[in-house]
């Protein structure tokens, strides 16, 4: 799996893992988006700080990249 950025303990990559499992399993259809976002929601709530930073670091990327504010504003609109 690659590291992110930062440093996580041993806690946030088995988080990390769980989510790219059920994102994974979303993707494929198995489980409902409305389980996703459940477990998504669960992960987030017990370490905001973890999924922040990842989330902003990736984010930060994305909008070096994106061609226009507006295709950004879409985009975060739908986070």
């Amino acid at each position: 799996m690659r590291r992110l950025p930062f440093l996580l303990s041993g806690e946030e990559e088995c988080h990390n893992d769980e989510l790219l499992a059920y994102a994974i399993l979303l993707y494929e259809k198995i489980v409902t988006e409305a389980e996703y976002q459940v477990r998504l929601d669960a992960l987030f709530l017990a370490h905001p700080e973890t999924f922040g930073r990842a989330l902003t670091e990736v984010l930060k990327g994305y909008y070096a990249k994106c061609p226009d504010i507006r295709s950004f504003g879409s985009k975060m609109y739908s986070l």
